[in-house]
């Protein structure tokens, strides 16, 4: 499919956006029992416990509690992330993942590499390659490997606070383009 897009001149390799949704899984919430043994250290901040840790599902052991925002309910999920084109918005790459606060950002890097939009060999001709994403995406980490990748980052700001400071340099910020995704994170 994406070799017919190419052919008839449907695909972008300049301008493309992420992003990530959440896939309930088949697991219900009552499947879920403590581990047997528990874990010695968990995968949250500062090695803390999370109840992904210390609970598994019985039905479905990849299937992890997780909520995509504050105001959600946790349930047993999975991750879904596509990478768009934006010249006609077709996706040109996408896979699931398991639900966990990193999961979107690396499935990110790793959907611009099996797609080829890291531009390794970049020359003063070739014109950048752009990433939209979400403030999910503003993260100091991901956006180091943007920048690796000599991707430019069209991610959505926080809004300055005491808890999330914004990783995009200025001169992202004063990138073409770049207007209309603060605009829209408004």
């Amino acid at each position: 499919m994406l070799q017919q897009a190419a052919q008839q001149g449907l695909l972008s390799d300049e301008h493309f956006t992420v992003d990530g949704t959440l896939i309930q899984a088949w697991a219900s919430r009552r499947s879920f029992q403590p581990k047997d043994p528990p874990p010695t250290h968990g995968t949250g901040r500062r090695g803390e416990k999370l109840l992904r840790d210390t609970h598994e599902s019985k039905t479905d052991p990849d299937a992890h509690l997780y909520k995509k925002s504050d105001a959600g309910a946790v349930r047993p999920s999975y991750l879904g992330h596509v990478l768009i084109e934006n010249r006609h918005g077709l996706v040109v790459a996408a896979c699931a993942t398991q639900a966990t606060t990193t999961a979107e950002r690396e499935a990110a890097l790793r959907l611009l590499d099996q797609y080829g939009g890291s531009s390794e060999q970049v020359n003063a001709s070739t014109p950048p390659i752009t990433l939209g994403a979400d403030k999910s995406y503003q993260d100091a980490k991901f956006l180091a490997e943007l920048r690796r990748r000599q991707v430019v980052p069209h991610v959505a700001e926080y809004r300055d606070n005491p808890y999330w400071h914004n990783a995009l340099s200025e001169g992202e910020r004063q990138h073409p383009g770049f207007a209309s995704v603060k605009r829209n994170a408004s």
